[in-house]
């Protein structure tokens, strides 16, 4: 039984990172058609170019994987502030600014969308059912704005705090409601989460953080999303 090449190996998963990374950026044209996504797709373009060296490549590897993880964040966060946007009360709860707060030992990003209470009572009000189906959907906002990847690739973990205060908000609905309220919950993100908005708004958090500016205030997401097309009333 023959061994596993190591160098055909990081030729076949780079290959499909660089994929990846151009799945992703044709499905944002305004990051595609941007400086910072013009590099990203000479990356996409170097991870599959066979003429590159074994040692290059290994290196370009490292740095497609961290790249698809911070795309991927960008698209996550911009998720979650444009259901907060469009799905909370402006008068019960205030969004803070967006923290993008460096990295984990592993090169994974950190990143944080919050709120703080400005008014009684706490948002959201266990015993009002639209409310905390409202916050679910904002919880699960991050996943479901992340674009879906080509080449069988799967980055992992990116919800696992979103998993857990669904699990919580969920608790305070009877068991027999929790499945129709996911449910419900995916549709407000359905009718709420307008691709251009969303893919925008992922474009110019990609673009602030790479430019090393690591906290974008929601006065300036306010800003930036007047001039792109008008969401959900």
């Amino acid at each position: 039984m023959g061994h596993a090449n190591p160098a055909a190996i990081l030729r076949s998963q780079s290959a499909a990172i660089g994929k990846a990374l151009g799945s992703m950026l044709a499905a944002n044209h305004q990051l595609e058609h941007s400086a910072s996504g013009r590099s990203l797709m000479e990356l996409s373009s170097r991870l599959r170019d066979p003429a590159v060296n074994d040692a290059e490549l290994a290196a370009l590897f490292k740095q497609g994987i961290r790249e698809l993880k911070d795309t991927m964040t960008a698209h996550h966060e911009a998720g979650h502030v444009l259901a907060y946007l469009y799905l909370t009360p402006r008068q019960r709860l205030q969004l803070d600014d967006i923290m993008f707060t460096g990295r984990t030992t592993d090169g994974d990003v950190q990143a944080r969308v919050a709120y703080t209470w400005i008014s009684e009572p706490c948002w959201p009000d266990p015993a009002q059912r639209d409310e905390v189906i409202r916050e679910l959907a904002c919880v699960m906002a991050g996943k479901f704005a992340e674009p879906e990847l080509s080449g069988g690739v799967q980055l992992e973990g990116s919800d696992r705090d979103d998993q857990v205060m669904a699990t919580e908000l969920l608790g305070f609905l009877p068991e027999v409601e929790r499945h129709d309220a996911i449910q419900d919950a995916r549709r407000f993100l359905e009718y709420t989460i307008l691709p251009s908005q969303l893919h925008s708004l992922a474009s110019y958090f990609y673009g602030r953080w790479i430019d090393g500016e690591t906290v974008v205030t929601f006065d300036e997401v306010q800003a930036f999303l007047a001039a792109t097309p008008q969401g959900p009333v």
